[in-house]
């Protein structure tokens, strides 16, 4: 999406404001991996070949998860450029960022189980993925019909503050597939935790890839004949064909095997 060059200096705010966003957040990220990392430095054979190679195998498997994932969640907006009016930009652009707290509270949690759910695989303790399963899926979406109904009620006042004197308003069916693309994503995040979390990221890199494939595919299609909603529709259908029975499918069954293994070796 190309600036407007009428003289104007939109160009260096936007430059501006993308790197008042990313350059804190990629500074802080550095320091706290400087501090981790400068004290071991002393350390004899600190990062010999094997340590480097465990790290690079465990941590590239991640890095490439990382990869895929981000053109799952961020081609949504290559393809807004091309195929939606300015309207429908930013009416998308508000409202993703205001669902997107949900999303983010959600994370938060899930970053707080990992470590919980790691100890538990390692003690080869199954039945408590299936306790986190029960309880934080079903939080998570209370959260999410909460908060969107929160949000359903608060939507004149967000709009105002977020675009004041702009004449944009939340449409009810826009409100109504944000809240449900919340809810999938609560159910396919928390599988994704419980796979990475016992270092199973083969399902990940086999769905994700077609997912990805499948998202632009089905987000042009829909964007071209039905706007924002096709857009919308064909991101969560791209979620429901893919990851939405796989993940959860890959996690059972890797975990009966494991158990079978165990009980085998007994």
């Amino acid at each position: 999406m190309r600036l407007p060059s009428d003289g104007s200096n939109i160009s260096e705010d936007i430059i501006f404001s993308i790197y008042c966003f990313y350059i804190p957040a990629a500074f802080l990220g550095v320091i706290s991996t400087l501090f981790k990392v400068i004290p071991y430095l002393k350390c004899k054979n600190f990062l010999n070949k094997l340590t480097l190679y465990t790290l690079m195998k465990n941590g590239g498997g991640f890095f490439l998860f990382s990869l895929l994932s981000a053109l799952v969640l961020q081609v949504d907006y290559i393809v807004m450029s091309q195929t939606l009016v300015e309207r429908d930009l930013v009416t998308y652009n508000i409202m993703s960022k205001t669902f997107g707290l949900i999303n983010f509270i959600y994370a938060a949690l899930l970053q707080s189980l990992w470590p919980v759910c790691a100890e538990a695989s390692s003690k080869l303790r199954f039945d408590n993925f299936y306790k986190i399963e029960k309880k934080y899926i079903s939080f998570g979406f209370i959260i999410v019909i909460v908060s969107s109904f929160t949000i359903f009620l608060l939507k004149d006042f967000i709009v105002n503050i977020l675009a004041p004197g702009k004449d944009f308003y939340f449409p009810i069916s826009l409100i109504i597939l944000f809240s449900f693309y919340q809810v999938v994503r609560v159910w396919t995040d928390t599988y994704a935790m419980f796979l990475m979390s016992i270092g199973k990221l083969k399902p990940l890199w086999i769905s994700v890839p077609f997912q990805a494939v499948l998202s632009v595919s089905l987000q042009w299609v829909g964007a071209v004949n039905y706007g924002l909603v096709g857009l919308l529709c064909g991101l969560i259908a791209s979620f429901l064909i893919t990851v939405s029975w796989w993940l959860p499918f890959s996690f059972r069954s890797t975990v009966d095997r494991i158990v079978k293994d165990k009980r085998l070796d007994e």
